[in-house]
């Protein structure tokens, strides 16, 4: 279901970042020419995301329509 979140906590518990920095520092230190420079990437998830399933879409579809209904009664005075 979260795969992406799976993969992070196992490569956290088995991955030696320390070791693994030190091979991209011997390997990419001869081609860099700005040595001076800091440069960060960061991985975003969005963790608020819906995905809208049939009994979602038929709730909200339900719930826009009593609003209308609402509305239109309180228009005509009903």
């Amino acid at each position: 279901k979260n795969l992406v979140s799976w993969w992070r906590v196992y490569l956290g518990e088995h991955l030696d970042i320390a070791a693994l920095q030190s091979e991209f520092i011997s390997y990419w230190k001869p081609l860099m020419q700005q040595r001076h420079v800091t440069m960060i990437d960061a991985t975003c998830v969005e963790s608020h995301l819906r995905y809208p399933t049939s009994v979602k879409l038929l709730w909200e579809s339900c719930t826009k329509v009593y609003e209308l209904m609402q509305d239109i009664r309180k228009r005509l005075k009903l």
